[in-house]
């Protein structure tokens, strides 16, 4: 069987051609188009791998920031915490010390109630025991108690300091002035004139002497030349023992006995 090299060859052009038109018009597009999609595929791979790098960034951010927004919290806190703590121990100092000072206060003024009321007391006591004393001594005076009551006088006239005895005489000595001898009782005749007889050598010379009776005095004689005054009476002890228990009660002393004893 002989060989038709012409028909070979051109079977072998025609699949040549047939394999260029394929790669023309079919491989060679559906070779793009693969290539196409693979880059494309490719493209949107590296774009999910920087947006799942994008989104991991993101959100270690977010952990970062979380961290610090709780590390920040717990800071504010734990500084709020001891701003309440250090205002709440000042303001319980402050109430601390209004309760003091309102306790002292009270307490003060009660001490000071209680101190006045004590020493209203004392000053009551004290008048109502003077006023006492003076009664009794105003009954009991009697004829003895008078005639002793002139020769302590007369004792006390001559026992004047000499710049008493100056100034009685100085005062005796003016014009016009006048001598009285005050009593808390009726001085007899014989008293009178031993009264009298005394003056004289004390003044050197006197006018006339008036005896008068007086009720303010208790158990007691004054002699008044002038404006000088020399006398004794228990009133005059009942007074300078209300001034000193007048002072002790000032002073919150409890006795002023010791000071006549």
């Amino acid at each position: 069987m002989s060989v038709n090299w012409m028909t070979v060859i051109a079977q072998i052009c025609n699949f040549l051609i047939l394999i260029w038109l394929l790669k023309r018009f079919l491989y060679g597009p559906i070779l793009r188009a693969m290539d196409k999609r693979q880059q494309h595929l490719a493209e949107i791979q590296e774009a999910a791998r920087r947006k799942s790098a994008e989104a991991e960034e993101a959100v270690a951010s977010y952990t970062a920031l979380t961290a610090d927004l709780a590390n920040e919290k717990h800071r504010i806190l734990s500084d709020a915490k001891i701003a309440v703590e250090q205002d709440r121990q000042v303001y319980l100092e402050h109430a601390r010390k209004d309760v003091d000072r309102i306790k002292n206060d009270w307490i003060l003024s009660m001490q000071r109630e209680q101190d006045a009321f004590l020493q209203q007391g004392r000053v009551l006591i004290g008048q109502g025991a003077c006023q006492l004393a003076r009664r009794i001594l105003h009954d009991l005076a009697g004829a003895d108690l008078e005639r002793g009551m002139v020769a302590v006088f007369i004792e006390k006239l001559r026992t004047l300091s000499p710049e008493q005895q100056r100034q009685l005489r100085v005062a005796a000595g003016r014009d016009g002035a006048p001598i009285r001898i005050h009593s808390s009782f009726a001085l007899d005749a014989g008293q009178q004139e031993q009264l009298a007889a005394m003056l004289l050598p004390l003044a050197e010379t006197i006018g006339p002497v008036d005896f008068v009776v007086s009720d303010n005095l208790i158990a007691g004689i004054e002699l008044d030349v002038g404006e000088r005054h020399y006398g004794w009476s228990i009133e005059e002890y009942m007074h300078d023992l209300e001034q000193s228990l007048q002072r002790y009660i000032e002073k919150g002393l409890p006795s002023p006995d010791h000071e006549h004893a």
